[in-house]
């Protein structure tokens, strides 16, 4: 007897604040780090940040029986096959009124709020806190499509509970200030042909609202996608390869390195064009890729990175916070570095050229991994997304997937920066997350100034910090690897405040 279960993917969706009340825009649902918002910009016509919104789909697996492990078909189901609703449930526990964090929180929980597949309108999520309303999202349903569920987060919005006379924002979390930032649970109840199926047999999701995503294209060193597959590795969800893949296990880490001299002058001093570090060199990028070339390089390269296992090894990459590879990323390092790992980058391609990265992942685990792989996954001091409790195993369910039993609505974001864009101004500056909070920027590819103006100061950043600008690639032909410049900026005294 066949056996039907359902899941909602993606598994750990992302969406990202914006103050246009008017445009949205859905983030990647394919790991794409040429990814940029339909129409080209992040703003809207009247220049302000469109809030990037987070699509969930429902996909039917069939089994065979009660104990296959391996589904025989898995599709999309919608509401023209299925009654459905949808149940979201965002929190923000951040807030605190006094310096014991942990045992003043005061949340913003509106609870669980649903809307019909079928009705093609939208739901607005209110609740508050220090008795001040403060939207934290928004559900659609969008009309051309037949009842995927797209969750918008808030919109960038921070104040403090007497905002007549708001404390300066000096900390990482100061007291009595509040944000819009929130994560929660997304579950559906489904019908079939007037049968309810059991709750049991559909697996729900997770959606995490972060910051706008600033220089989307430059993917962070370790991603979010990185801490889950590691995880998934320890728990033996996802076996060890005798081999690791280049295109795969090494490629991605050294892309990311060198691209980060793009937003981060410390990276760009050891990893930019003609550097000894270039990954993306034409020249020196045989001896990273084949396998039968001298070990002497990538053994320097491996003798340069922190060690994440005994905590030892040198400084890259260059950033604050002790950030390291994942255990799984540097014992697949340790190998490659041997030469030791599968010769498979595709001949004639150019080192900053992407295709095939991802050609071996199926539609729903490119859907599960698309945001997790454009979020920082570390340091998590506090963090940038999420806070540190993304790493704890006991979370998970199953690859990419949290267990809803194990949190509630709320922890993964609780303990980040408050207001967020605290962080911003005070912790991170130059070299903390540069893919998510750029360091030094260039708007021409040659000339580096700083993405956050030394003058600001943490309130500066509450008002202001839709006018930051936009990290785009801009290609320079075949034969030369991309740019990536600021566009979009606002920076000005005359620009509105948020």
């Amino acid at each position: 007897m066949t056996i039907k279960k359902y899941k909602i993917h993606p598994g750990i969706g992302i969406a990202r604040l914006g103050n246009s009340e008017e445009e949205y825009f859905i983030g990647p649902e394919v790991p794409d780090p040429n990814f940029i918002p339909p129409k080209g910009n992040y703003r809207d016509g009247s220049n302000k940040i469109r809030r990037q919104g987070c699509r969930f789909r429902i996909y039917e697996y069939t089994y065979e029986d009660e104990s296959s492990t391996e589904p025989q078909t898995v599709q999309e189901i919608d509401y023209e096959t299925a009654e459905i609703t949808w149940h979201v449930h965002i929190a923000n526990c951040k807030s605190f009124v006094d310096s014991d964090v942990d045992a003043n929180k005061v949340p913003n929980d509106p609870g669980e709020k649903s809307i019909q597949a079928k009705s093609s309108g939208r739901v607005e999520i209110f609740g508050s806190i220090f008795e001040q309303d403060v939207q934290l999202g928004t559900l659609i349903i969008e009309e051309d499509r037949k009842g995927p569920l797209v969750v918008l987060g808030g919109f960038g919005r921070s104040s403090c509970k007497n905002p007549a006379s708001c404390p300066k924002p000096e900390k990482i979390r100061n007291k009595e200030w509040y944000d819009d930032v929130s994560d929660g649970s997304v579950k559906a109840t489904i019908s079939i042909g007037g049968d309810n199926v059991p709750d049991e047999n559909i697996e729900p999701a997770w959606v995490v609202v972060g910051v706008p995503a600033y220089a989307a294209p430059i993917i962070n060193i370790v991603t979010l996608d990185d801490v889950a597959y590691d995880i998934a590795v320890e728990k033996e969800w996802i076996s060890r390869p005798d081999k690791p893949s280049f295109l795969h296990d090494i490629y991605p880490v050294l892309r990311r390195t060198s691209e980060m001299g793009w937003v981060n002058s410390s990276a760009r001093s050891w990893h930019g064009s003609g550097s000894s570090y270039d990954f993306l060199s034409v020249s020196k990028f045989p001896e990273l890729s084949d396998p039968n070339e001298d070990s002497s390089y990538r053994e320097q390269v491996l003798g340069s990175m922190r060690n994440p296992i005994v905590r030892g090894g040198r400084n890259m990459p260059s950033l604050a916070g002790g950030l390291t590879v994942t255990k799984y990323q540097y014992e697949q390092f340790q190998k490659w570095s041997k030469g030791n790992f599968q010769d498979d980058w595709p001949p004639g391609q150019k080192p900053w050229d992407s295709t095939g990265l991802f050609d071996d992942l199926s539609e729903t685990e490119k859907l599960d991994r698309a945001g997790l792989w454009s979020a920082v996954g570390g340091s998590f001091k506090p963090g940038m997304e999420v806070g540190d409790i993304i790493k704890d195993s006991n979370i998970y369910k199953e690859p990419f997937r949290l267990n809803p039993d194990k949190v509630k609505p709320g922890d993964l974001t609780k303990t980040l920066s408050t207001p967020w864009q605290a962080d911003f101004i005070i912790r991170c500056r130059e070299w903390w997350w540069p893919a998510a909070r750029p360091g030094s920027v260039t708007n021409n590819g040659t000339d580096f100034y700083k993405w956050v103006p030394t003058k600001w100061i943490a309130e500066k950043t509450v008002d202001n910090w839709c006018q930051l600008g936009f990290i785009k690639k801009k290609d320079n032909g075949e034969d030369n690897s991309p740019s990536f410049i600021e566009e979009e900026r606002l920076v000005d005294e005359s620009a509105p405040a948020c």
